[in-house]
């Protein structure tokens, strides 16, 4: 009798803090359930609030209109094929009837300033001479038209152009005006990109004659650079070598 006391209590003793630890452990899991639930909260007041400070609905007409003015949108994405680095292939007219002349190039474009302009870095030659460019693309909510502004290490002038896109959004053209150094009077010129894909476009400059005739001048051919991967992939595939 004594003995089958002694191992009754034995086995208590012995199970006690087995049950004691199991609760203990779902105490724990329940702890960290709650807090996992505390920060998905936090988190998605964050985003509310993020969101609200974005567009609130409280503004008056006046702030509303700028902020609607200021807010990319569609059309700035479009622009999201040409970001990146490329090879360029450049052909170029002097003039009407004039042998072409090739030259390579790279081009580096960017976003800049929350993704309202895209900033182009062009380095090539022209004619033997070394040539830098640098440009910036946008869209104008206001005019409802496409900008680009244009500068190079063969001019002191800039040039400002506007345009449209075509309905599939994969072609838009420009028309802008320059200064012809040699008769110093204003001159008329087309340019477009043609969005073939995200890693490859082609550039194409006409010069607009006075009888309203044009001839091209320029055509550049974009395609990606192969090394040009984003840093985390090129990062994934290296870990994997």
């Amino acid at each position: 009798m004594r003995l089958g006391l002694f191992t009754i209590c034995l086995a208590c003793v012995l199970t006690a803090p087995t049950a004691d630890t199991a609760r203990a452990a779902d105490d724990a899991k329940a702890e960290q359930e709650k807090d996992k639930e505390k920060k998905k909260a936090k988190a998605r007041e964050k985003r509310k609030r993020k969101k609200k400070a974005q567009t609130p609905s409280d503004l008056d007409p006046e702030a509303a209109a700028w902020m609607k003015a200021g807010t990319p949108g569609k059309e700035h994405r479009v622009l999201n094929a040409l970001i990146g680095n490329f090879d360029v292939a450049a052909t170029f007219w002097p003039a009407p009837g004039a042998p072409a002349m090739e030259s390579k190039a790279t081009s580096r474009y960017r976003w800049a300033l929350g993704k309202r302009f895209v900033r182009q870095d062009y380095r090539g030659e022209y004619a033997g001479m070394q040539f830098q460019g640098l440009g910036y693309i946008g869209y104008d909510n206001l005019k409802k038209v496409y900008t680009s502004l244009w500068m190079d290490s063969m001019s002191t002038s800039s040039m400002l152009s506007e345009g449209k896109a075509n309905d599939a959004g994969n072609v838009i053209t420009w028309h802008g005006t320059h200064i012809d150094p040699v008769t110093n009077q204003e001159k008329k010129s087309r340019y477009l990109i043609k969005i073939e894909s995200k890693d490859r476009h082609v550039g194409e400059m006409y010069d607009i004659q006075k009888d309203g005739t044009e001839f091209k001048m320029m055509k550049l051919v974009y395609t990606r650079k192969a090394d040009a991967a984003p840093r985390k992939k090129r990062k994934k595939a290296a870990d994997a070598l």
